[in-house]
C-alpha cells in the first residue's frame, strides 16, 4: 500500500499547476500563509513548508514584509550547494577591503527587498589569487549589525586583507548562527566604477552571483553582490545523489 502523500508536498504540488496557469496575476503575487491556511483547511506550519520547498526549486521568492511572489515565467533557477562551502574561503584566496564598512546614504532598492530595512550598511571588498583580482563584491548589512561589526572591531579598514568571508565576522557578533543562503546567478554588466579592479571594461558582461544569508529564524542578515571576471573565476558545482539503503534510510553519494 502506497503511503498517502503529506499534506504540504499535495499544497506544493497545487501551487505549482496554478504558478504555471500564472492564476497569481501579472503581478505573481501568491496568498499569505494565513489566507491559505484558512482555504486549504490545513495548519500554517503546512502551509510555511510548502512555501519552502517551492522557495528552494526557485518558483517563489519570499519577503517577510511584502510577501510570496512567483519567480518571472521562463526563468530558470537552480537551488544548489552547501552553506558551509560558500561560508567557507578557499586557502588560496584572499579577501581584501576596498571600501571600509559605512552607512549607505541611497539604499540599493535590491539590497532595501533582500535584507527587509532601509537603513543598511555597506561594505565593498575584493577576492584575489596570488595577487591577481578575480571578483569583487558589494556587500549590504542591516544598520544594527553594521554597528554592532563597527563597534568590535571584527571588520578591517580599506586596504586591509579581511582573513576570512565577512558573513563569518557576522556570526561572531550576531545571537543567532547562519542557516540558509539563497543564492541566484546572472550574466550582467559590471559598473564603470567596478569594472577596472577586476580587469574588465566598463559594461562589460561578468557572471554575477547574489547572495542573501538568513539567520536559523529566518531573518536577513546579509545580502552580497558579487561580480567575477570570468576569463580570472570559473564556478563548479557537484551535484551528489541521494540513495536509499535497503532499511529506507538515505545517505548521499560522496567520494
Amino acid at each position: 500500500m502506497t503511503p498517502a502523500e503529506p499534506s504540504y508536498r499535495s499544497l506544493a504540488n497545487d501551487l505549482r499547476a496554478r504558478i504555471a496557469r500564472q492564476d497569481f496575476g501579472q503581478e505573481g503575487r501568491l496568498p499569505t500563509e494565513s489566507a491559505l491556511s484558512e482555504q486549504y483547511g490545513l495548519s500554517r506550519q503546512t502551509v510555511r513548508r510548502a512555501y519552502q520547498e517551492l522557495a528552494a526549486e526557485g518558483l517563489v521568492r519570499r519577503y517577510r514584509r511584502w510577501g510570496t511572489f512567483a519567480s518571472p515565467p521562463g526563468q530558470y533557477i537552480r537551488t544548489f550547494g552547501a552553506l558551509d562551502d560558500v561560508i567557507a574561503m578557499s586557502p588560496d584566496a584572499e579577501v581584501r577591503v576596498i571600501r571600509a564598512l559605512g552607512p549607505q546614504d541611497q539604499p540599493d532598492s535590491d539590497a532595501v527587498l533582500a535584507l527587509d530595512t532601509t537603513e543598511i550598511c555597506e561594505i565593498q571588498v575584493l577576492r584575489l589569487n596570488n595577487d591577481v583580482a578575480f571578483g569583487v563584491a558589494r556587500i549590504y548589512l542591516p544598520a544594527e549589525l553594521g554597528e554592532r561589526l563597527a563597534e568590535s572591531g571584527a571588520v578591517p579598514g580599506s586596504g586591509e586583507p579581511v582573513g576570512g568571508m565577512i558573513i563569518s565576522r557576522v556570526e561572531q557578533v550576531w545571537p543567532r548562527p547562519v542557516a540558509l543562503v539563497r543564492q541566484e546567478l546572472t550574466v550582467a554588466p559590471v559598473g564603470d566604477e567596478l569594472a577596472p579592479l577586476i580587469g574588465c571594461s566598463p559594461g562589460q558582461s561578468v557572471l554575477r552571483i547574489n547572495r542573501v544569508f538568513l539567520d536559523n529564524e529566518d531573518v536577513p542578515v546579509q545580502y552580497t553582490v558579487n561580480y567575477f571576471n570570468s576569463d580570472r573565476y570559473r564556478y563548479r558545482v557537484e551535484l551528489h545523489r541521494n540513495h536509499r539503503s535497503e532499511d529506507g534510510g538515505v545517505f548521499r553519494n560522496g567520494r
